[in-house]
């Protein structure tokens, strides 16, 4: 019998198969989640520390960036692989799913620059509450996904906005 003609299950077959197939190291998830929480809690700051730009839709710029990172980073601490590319448009979605008040918040903090002195001072402490909200559900919500095994693949934009709304108000109220 001829390799094109031997049968799908036989020994050799079985042994290349499991020659190819590709191993996923395994993550100790205490580790990892202790990881994620720091990186959140950093990321967080960093979002904050955005809202000091003081030129408007350049602080959204920024933000996005640090969010972006963010959620690479968990994507790294679990084993899973996050594509900048990939993330934008994601963390973008997902951002438009906390509804009028979430993101009229991040637009009013950052267009109330345009207003010399007080503008810049009042829409930085509006922009910043916003996004360090924002960055925290969001590192949540993908450290969650990334902990039970989840892939940027399977990951669902619309399945997670009921837990990103949950987490976006847990941090505006601590």
């Amino acid at each position: 019998m001829t390799a094109q003609n031997e049968p799908v299950d036989s020994p050799e077959t079985v042994e290349q198969d499991q020659a190819l197939e590709i191993v996923k190291p395994t993550v100790d998830l205490d580790a990892a989640n202790a990881q994620a929480e720091q990186i959140i809690k950093r990321q967080v700051k960093w979002a904050a520390a955005a809202a000091i730009v003081p030129i408007p839709l350049l602080d959204l710029a920024a933000l996005a960036t640090v969010q972006v990172k963010m959620i690479k980073n968990i994507a790294q601490c679990y084993g899973a692989d996050a594509s900048e590319s990939s993330l934008k448009p994601l963390v973008a979605s997902l951002l438009g799913t906390l509804g009028a008040a979430g993101i009229s918040g991040g637009l009013l903090g950052s267009s109330a620059k345009v207003v010399p002195v007080t503008g810049t001072i009042l829409g930085s402490i509006g922009f910043a509450a916003f996004g360090s909200a924002a960055t925290y559900a969001l590192g949540r919500v993908f450290a969650s996904h990334f902990a039970s095994g989840g892939t940027l693949e399977n990951f669902s934009a619309s399945a997670a906005s009921s837990r990103l709304k949950a987490e976006y108000q847990k941090a505006r109220t601590e």
